[in-house]
């Protein structure tokens, strides 16, 4: 605000000076009220609506500032109030935001800036800026838009004036008065706070083909997991000569080739001993490690002992003290899955599957084949209700064939056959009779002998001779009864 250098001036702006004063105490302590938030800032003061003012009445709010800076204030063109702000280091970009980093304050007389409620300055030396040339100032003309700079004891009249103070990491940046928006810079009397690295570990782990990754997890001996270990950059400036490493736990092991570095594969064997180094991971960036690894590889159902089996990852990095972050996995032990019974039913040589009937023991059905021990089978029955029910007529070649049923699992990402006594019925037919084949007699045709005369008379004669034998016999024995 300028001076009033008339009698003329002072009595038109009365009013003004006599509402500020009682806003102002002696010594720069502003009464002026102010809402803390930066989104609702305003301020409850009286507004200078002058030729000096940068801004015509100034701005009340951030709302108000943002709009008057971007339209202009119906007096002053928005490219004379972007001319004189950029002069001052305020770029369009900032008073954008305004609205989000501007906090309640005041510039004194003096030239010291506070913010409301802290009693020590957040910089001294101000400088402003007002349209009219008042004596003390000093001409500045910028892309035609010609402007006085001078320190507040030039041109204000209040002890103090309200201000949207902008701080950076606790460092005062510029302010802006509300009364008439004329921009103000001075020297910051605090120094920023060291820009120090810092930064996060966190180890997950997944069953393989899962997407949901969490710090502890259950799983089957033979399993495979993926682990994921994450570095983020949490600090105001880059993390040096970051060193990750992981130890994998008896009964872990890792899968070659399956080590990557924010997707791109990277050799595995230094990551699981003296680590992979990272040169410099930049502040508010992550980078992330991920490998396969299977749990209880060398345990078998005999040998396996169910455990929690934690994984570390460790961390270095040049002047941060190190860091660890680890995962469980809890491992289960498993049996082999088995078929545990086989019934059939026999109608002459038409046999049916009655019962089927398996304990899987956590592996997965694939598909059940029966044989009927003939050199045939059924084909693969990816439904196991269907198995039973199945029938096979035997030819009478058969005797006492076996049947028997072959079921297939996947377990832990392995295919297990299970068979076995208890899939094994045996089938006994009785033997049929084989008939040796008759070999058929040819009847042997009586043939009359020659009839001639010869032939005649050699018949007759052995007929005779035969007679006479045969009646000396019969009278033989009949007189030998009767005498």
């Amino acid at each position: 605000m300028k001076l009033f250098t008339t009698v003329k001036q002072i009595a038109r702006n009365a009013a003004f000076v006599a509402t500020a004063l009682a806003l102002t105490l002696v010594g720069g302590n502003a009464l002026t009220p102010a809402v803390a938030h930066a989104a609702n800032l305003s301020f409850n003061t009286v507004t200078d609506c002058d030729a000096n003012a940068v801004i015509r009445c100034g701005a009340v709010t951030t709302g108000q500032l943002i709009s008057r800076y971007n339209n202009g204030d119906g007096s002053n063109s928005a490219t004379s109030i972007h001319n004189i702000f950029s002069s001052f280091g305020i770029s369009s970009s900032a008073i954008q935001s305004i609205g989000s980093t501007a906090v309640a304050g005041h510039v004194t007389k003096s030239g010291a800036v506070f913010i409301e409620g802290n009693s020590v300055a957040v910089a001294s030396g101000a400088v402003t800026a007002g349209r009219q040339n008042i004596s003390g100032s000093t001409t500045v003309t910028v892309n035609g838009t010609t402007f006085y700079k001078r320190p507040p004891s030039v041109s204000f009249q209040s002890n103090s004036l309200s201000a949207f103070v902008i701080m950076k990491n606790g460092v005062f940046q510029y302010a802006i008065l509300a009364a008439c928006g004329n921009p103000v810079v001075a020297t910051p009397t605090r120094t920023p706070t060291p820009k120090l690295p810092s930064y996060t570990l966190n180890k997950l782990v997944a069953e393989k083909g899962s997407t949901t990754f969490t710090k502890n997890v259950d799983v089957t001996a033979g399993t495979h997991v993926i682990y994921r270990v994450t570095v983020a950059s949490t600090g105001a400036a880059p993390v040096m000569n970051l060193v990750v490493s992981d130890k994998l736990p008896a009964h872990v092991s890792y899968v070659p080739g399956t080590l990557t570095r924010d997707g791109a594969a990277i050799a595995g064997t230094s990551f699981f001993s003296n680590g992979v180094t990272v040169s410099s991971l930049a502040n508010g960036t992550t980078t992330v490690f991920q490998f396969e690894a299977i749990v209880g590889a060398d345990d078998t159902t005999a040998t396996c002992t169910p455990a929690s089996l934690t994984n570390v990852s460790n961390t270095t990095a040049t002047s941060l003290p190190g860091n660890t972050s680890s995962a469980t996995v809890n491992e289960k032990c498993v049996t082999t899955p088995v078929c545990t019974d086989l019934d059939i039913t026999q109608a002459g040589r038409q046999v049916t599957v009655s019962k089927f009937e398996f304990q899987a023991n956590g592996a997965t059905f694939v598909n059940a084949v029966v044989n009927w021990g003939d050199t045939t089978s059924t084909g693969a029955l990816s439904d196991q209700t269907k198995v039973i029910g199945q029938q096979h007529t035997f030819d009478v070649s058969q005797v006492s064939p076996t049947i028997s049923v072959a079921i297939t699992f996947t377990q832990n990402g392995k295919t297990i056959v299970a068979t076995g006594v208890n899939c094994q019925k045996p089938v006994v037919f009785p033997a049929t009779p084989v008939t040796p084949p008759t070999t058929p007699v040819t009847p042997v045709a009586t043939v009359l002998p020659n009839t001639g005369a010869g032939s005649v008379i050699g018949i007759f004669a052995a007929t005779s001779a035969v007679g006479a034998v045969a009646y000396r016999w019969f009278l033989g024995r009949r007189l030998s009864r009767e005498g």
